[in-house]
């Protein structure tokens, strides 16, 4: 037996390319279907989902945990650079007031020894009687 040749013919002005992508069903539209109408496909894409946002509340948390954890560490290094500087400081403020305290006797001293030097030309001076011009 000879079957009849069965010829689809479009009746739309559409062109063959255009009324194919019209009735092409894109991914993102069988998705959805499938996740409506509950499926075992449905089930992997929800699976999929839960698992997608179970990883990135894991990695949010430890993300946040390391972050926890470096605080602590930056405060701590802040809290040692500032002891750090403060000690510094005061070795600094020591060693001026050191080397002010080790000019000044200096300057005493050297006074002292002007002060021996004159008294001890006023006394030659004195000794030596008048001069003689």
């Amino acid at each position: 037996m000879s079957a009849p040749f069965c010829s689809k013919r479009t009746t739309s002005s559409l062109s063959l390319a255009a009324h194919a992508a019209r009735n092409t069903i894109s991914a993102e539209n069988l998705i959805l279907r499938a996740i409506c109408l509950g499926c075992v496909g449905s089930r992997f894409v929800s699976d999929c989902s839960q698992r997608l946002s179970c990883s990135a509340r894991l990695n949010r948390a430890e993300l946040e945990r390391v972050s926890r954890d470096i605080a602590p560490t930056a405060a701590t290094a802040t809290a040692t650079a500032t002891a750090t500087a403060t000690a510094t400081a005061t070795a600094t403020a020591t060693a001026t007031a050191a080397a002010t305290a080790a000019a000044a006797a200096r300057t005493a001293a050297a006074e002292k020894k002007r002060e021996k030097l004159k008294a001890r030309r006023s006394n030659a001076s004195l000794l030596e009687g008048p001069r003689r011009i």
